[in-house]
């Protein structure tokens, strides 16, 4: 019989998850090997990454990602103190990266697929040490055809690697409090500081490994204690830039406006089949159901979150290694987001290989009550499942153009239209997505993005001496904005430049919007 640790961990090497395995005796009913089924749920998840990778246009963030690695080690360090929100990791390693492989869409989106690919078999190795082989294959299954996954693995964005530091770090912990031993504990604190290092949601999963320890494996609070002291001297070293961060995301009116209060509702949509179902939020836009009308969809996912928890509790510790670093994370920024609403769903990509062990406990509870047709149940679960994601996945791969943000697609028509002697306002941050695919020397002006709602006579302020200048050096000016700017027609930009300019085309791609700007009466005023 298998000695169990405090916490109802198993301790036997041979069966890690004996006291859930030994019950689920439709493993027998499986012809091919765990380890051929696993195989192939690896190769449609990297084939699912791969495939489109480059489809897609370039947005705003990963835009930014590309202008902040073409600057010096240490102007990339600057830029993140004074204009991002994030730490330094992966920028530094698409810096590496993009050295070797250039900075073209494909190359620039490749670390996050394998990353998410990584992650695949990950979940697998967790879920087999916490519920058994069926749970761990029909989890990775989860993961692997998940919308969510596959769409934050094909962002250059560094939330595919959080996800994969997050089951990482989550398992590290694991195999050490099992098994003990020093390089153990170090892999778990040397996986905590690049979790850190990566983006400040992986602190919180950090948070919910400490209520995990603490209330289920106290004997190792001191050696996890130890590993977290490590992990602190590790990440001191930005503290400071942390604290210049958060002054300016304080300050900043993206954080202050942009965002509406980030709804569980919307989160669970696009952990249980990418979103964009019967009306429900998809992974840029909010949703046009009620908040009630959305848990009406998701009650097939409700119920199996609910049976998976209830098979999961027969051991307490391990229901809570996987909902902790996902619940913990989730609490903490929507009780940010009552207050200041600057969280979006899409930002919790990393919570769906948690949530994809949860529900497949509670498939597998459901199979095991088919007595004599388990493997008939089985197929019917994972082909409805996968029903549910088509709708997210065809929209995703099949059509483009339904995705917002198509710089590539309003460069081309303007690449087509421009003439010699035009000239360029951007409102910023719009020029970094649009310049990475116009490649034309034009004269150009770039726009603080106060000056939309709020003129003023500071650098990159829009004011009648501008205009009156540029009227005289330009009969033609192509205007770019995006909706940072506040929609394609910002009054008080727009006010200003009509003393000199009228519009003479206009183009929406999807959020990304220009403008052809002609002089008035072919003189400037």
């Amino acid at each position: 019989m298998p000695q169990v640790a405090a916490g109802g961990i198993p301790r036997t090497a041979d069966s890690p998850a004996a006291p859930i395995a030994a019950s689920h005796a439709w493993t027998r009913d499986i012809h091919f090997s765990p380890t051929l089924i696993f195989a192939g749920i690896l190769a449609v998840a990297l084939g699912l990454r791969i495939v489109g990778l480059g489809s897609h246009s370039v947005w705003l963030d990963e835009a930014f990602v590309v202008a902040v690695t073409r600057e010096t080690w240490t102007g990339l360090l600057a830029t993140l103190r004074a204009a991002d929100s994030h730490p330094p990791l992966y920028y530094l390693i698409v810096k590496v990266w993009s050295g070797v492989a250039g900075t073209g869409e494909v190359a620039l989106r490749l670390p996050s697929a394998c990353a998410t690919a990584a992650t695949v078999a990950l979940t697998y190795l967790l879920a087999r040490r916490l519920a058994g082989e069926p749970t761990a294959l029909l989890g990775a299954f989860l993961v692997a055809v998940s919308p969510f996954q596959i769409m934050a693995g094909q962002e250059a964005r560094m939330y595919a690697l959080l996800s994969m530091l997050a089951v990482g770090s989550t398992l590290a912990l694991y195999d050490a409090v099992k098994n003990g031993g020093r390089a153990r504990w170090a892999l778990y604190a040397l996986s905590a500081v690049l979790t850190a290092y990566t983006q400040y949601l992986g602190l919180l999963v950090l948070a919910g490994h400490g209520v995990w320890i603490f209330r289920y494996e106290r004997t190792h609070a001191r050696t996890w204690l130890a590993a977290m002291a490590v992990a602190t001297a590790a990440f001191a070293p930005w503290l400071p830039a942390l604290w210049q961060q958060a002054l300016h995301a304080a300050g900043s009116p993206w954080y202050r406006d942009a965002f509406p209060p980030m709804l569980l509702a919307d989160l669970l949509g696009l952990l249980a089949y990418g979103g964009s179902l019967a009306g429900t939020a998809g992974y840029f836009f909010a949703g046009t159901l009620r908040p009630f009308e959305t848990l009406v969809v998701l009650i097939p996912f409700l119920v199996l979150l609910w049976l998976g928890g209830r098979a999961l509790s027969q051991r307490q510790a391990a229901l809570a290694l996987v909902a902790l670093p996902a619940l913990v994370p989730i609490a903490a920024a929507f009780g940010v987001s009552l207050i200041r609403p600057m969280f979006m769903p899409r930002w919790f990509s990393f919570v769906m290989p948690f949530y994809a062990i949860v529900v497949a406990a509670g498939v597998v509870d459901v199979v095991d009550r088919f007595q004599g047709r388990r493997e008939q149940a089985a197929a019917l679960f994972v082909a409805a499942l996968f029903l549910y994601d088509m709708p997210a996945l065809a929209q995703y791969y099949l059509a483009p153009n339904a995705r917002p943000f198509q710089w590539r697609a309003a460069a081309a028509v303007v690449q087509t239209h421009v003439r010699p002697g035009d000239s360029f306002l951007y409102v910023s941050p719009a020029d970094l997505p649009f310049r990475y695919y116009f490649h034309g020397r034009y004269p150009s002006i770039v726009l603080s993005p106060p000056n939309v709602s709020t003129p003023g006579t500071g650098p990159g302020m829009l004011t009648a001496s501008v205009v009156r200048d540029l009227a005289l050096r330009h009969s033609r000016v192509w205007l770019v904005a995006t909706l940072r700017a506040g929609g394609p027609a910002p009054r008080q930009l727009f006010s200003v430049l009509s003393s000199a300019y009228g519009i003479a085309w206009r183009g929406d791609f999807g959020g990304a919007y220009v403008f052809l700007l002609e002089r008035r009466g072919g003189a400037p005023p």
